[in-house]
């Protein structure tokens, strides 16, 4: 029966992908050439693909393609049927595999028929597009979520090689690492635990970040190249002041769609994580899904990805599910249908119409 419901939900996240892809397809006249070059070649996609095809430059380049290798390593690999096709099939194999895990979390902590909910919901966010294209939202994502049910079922080494892979996928990397110490320490602490996996675990996790901070900066030659680095592209730490101002000024003028959606996006995961503080979930998801939602919220400059960059936080969905659930299952179906539609419109918009990158 639990395998059934875990092959439900990945159906049913494909299926709604699916509903997206075709939404944009649509829009691009049904050409085939156009699709794989808005969802392979555009964006953040064509540095990542250019990793893969071309390799890093020599680090002294503002902005740096000295991108996370893991992804561009995926699509190299299954560049064998070319690029970008590749690296746009390890996007849509990742975000099975996240559907999956997300399914697996949601289990652990609520009804199977809520976990399925949940990754269904995953696949019809307003961002949803960014899973199905050579992006790392959908490869992170199935990191995290493999690596949050490892913990929730003390699996310390499993969750701490996932840990391990994820710091070699984006740089959200190192809140997994805190959950998982944040997590081990604290059994550690109530059990009294001389067992030595979650010894083992804690070195092992933060063992993929760190190996590419590093790199980057014998690369840079600086010590705090990585820093460099997202200086060059324009990003940099403020507590949030430029969302925050951004935010105000977006929602006072409300004639960009593409800011207004993220605003909305931005306020309703806040509004959703408050909803599963009150109701309790499981403390390693909340801090998780806060942890994201601050490196989001945190950092300055690219509004208009914030609402991506907080797609891995699917324990906000949990709320949302559990309620989708009591809906007669014809109701629960065309509501899903409709968020499909709608998530394929606004994605179609962003590729086609948008002023900036999703």
């Amino acid at each position: 029966m639990a395998r059934n419901r875990l092959l439900w939900a990945v159906i049913g996240y494909l299926l709604v992908r699916a509903v997206g892809v075709a939404v944009l397809l649509v829009a691009l006249d049904g050409s085939p050439s156009a699709l794989l070059h808005a969802l392979g070649d555009r964006y953040d996609a064509q540095w990542l693909v250019g990793v893969a095809e071309h390799g890093y430059d020599d680090g002294e380049t503002s902005p740096s393609n000295l991108a996370f290798p893991l992804f561009p390593f995926l699509a190299r690999v299954f560049g064998v049927v070319g690029l970008p096709l590749g690296a746009v099939l390890v996007s849509w194999l990742a975000g099975a595999a996240a559907a999956a895990g997300i399914y697996a979390v949601g289990s652990e902590v609520a009804s199977r028929s809520t976990a399925v909910v949940l990754a269904v919901l995953w696949g019809v966010l307003p961002h949803a597009i960014t899973q199905s294209m050579a992006y790392t939202e959908s490869l992170f994502a199935a990191l995290a979520a493999w690596s949050l049910w490892a913990m929730l079922r003390r699996r310390w080494l499993t969750a701490s090689l996932f840990c391990a892979l994820a710091g070699l996928c984006r740089a959200t990397g190192w809140v997994l690492v805190v959950v998982l110490f944040a997590v081990i320490l604290h059994h550690l602490w109530r059990r009294r635990d001389a067992a030595w996996r979650p010894w083992i675990a804690l070195l092992i996790a933060p063992c993929g970040w760190f190996a590419y901070v590093l790199w980057v900066a014998v690369r840079t030659g600086d010590p705090l190249g990585w820093f460099a680095v997202q200086q060059g592209w324009g990003t940099r730490w403020d507590g949030g002041a430029f969302t925050v101002r951004t935010l105000y000024i977006v929602l006072a003028d409300g004639t960009k769609l593409q800011y207004v959606v993220v605003a909305l996006t931005l306020l309703a995961s806040v509004a959703l994580w408050c909803w599963c503080l009150v109701q309790r979930q499981s403390w390693p998801l909340l801090l998780f899904s806060l942890l994201v939602l601050v490196t989001a919220i945190g950092a300055g400059g690219y509004f208009h990805s914030k609402a991506r960059l907080i797609l891995p936080a699917f324990p906000l969905l949990l709320p949302v599910a559990a309620a989708m659930v009591r809906l007669p299952l014809i109701l629960r179906i065309l509501a899903i249908s409709v968020l499909a539609v709608l998530s394929g419109a606004f994605g179609a918009y962003l590729l086609t119409l948008a002023p900036y990158s999703p």
